[in-house]
């Protein structure tokens, strides 16, 4: 004997194969998926990096670059570093030895600058925008000081920087 009719009209079996595809659907849920098929999920949302991420950590390597190229630049401490400079200017009296130090750390300075905008923009005043915040800051009061120290050397003659110098009247001197 044949199995009975289930649908008798066509508008029966619509109504049947929605009800089957709404059962399917909500045992699908996330609230109801296995456990090792939620961690499947999880594992795949754990090690792809968003494209934000990838800009935020390309930044921060960008940062540690101009780090690293400005410590390889000034040696042990920036104070250390313009005092050889200044020393320097004082035997060879050019004032061209100081003028010619300052472009290179106003460049990083200015790339650390974009880099902070890129991490603003990206994460707000996190962690990575305040580690960058403290290598601009030492990179931008070097050049500040050689800004003051080259200033110096372009308005006064050499007996009067011996001086001042003697005096501790520069700005990279006042720790």
């Amino acid at each position: 004997m044949p199995r009975a009719k289930l649908y008798h009209t066509p508008e029966e079996k619509c109504l049947a194969n929605n009800a089957k595809s709404k059962r399917s659907y909500q045992n699908l849920s996330p609230n109801s998926r296995s456990k090792k098929a939620q961690d499947n999920v999880d594992k795949t949302r754990d090690t792809t990096l968003t494209r934000e991420e990838k800009r935020l950590a390309c930044c921060m390597q960008g940062v540690e670059h101009a780090e690293k190229k400005w410590r390889a630049l000034i040696g042990p401490s920036p104070y250390h570093y313009i005092e050889r400079l200044f020393n320097k200017y004082l035997t060879t009296s050019d004032p061209d030895i100081i003028g010619d130090a300052t472009p290179p750390v106003e460049e990083l300075a200015s790339r650390i600058q974009h880099y902070q905008e890129e991490i603003l923009q990206l994460s707000g005043f996190g962690d990575e925008y305040k580690q960058s915040e403290v290598v601009y800051n030492e990179i931008n009061g070097m050049v500040k000081m050689l800004c003051d120290l080259s200033s110096a050397t372009m308005m006064e003659s050499n007996p009067v920087l011996r001086k001042m110098h003697a005096r501790k009247e520069f700005m990279y001197q006042a720790k």
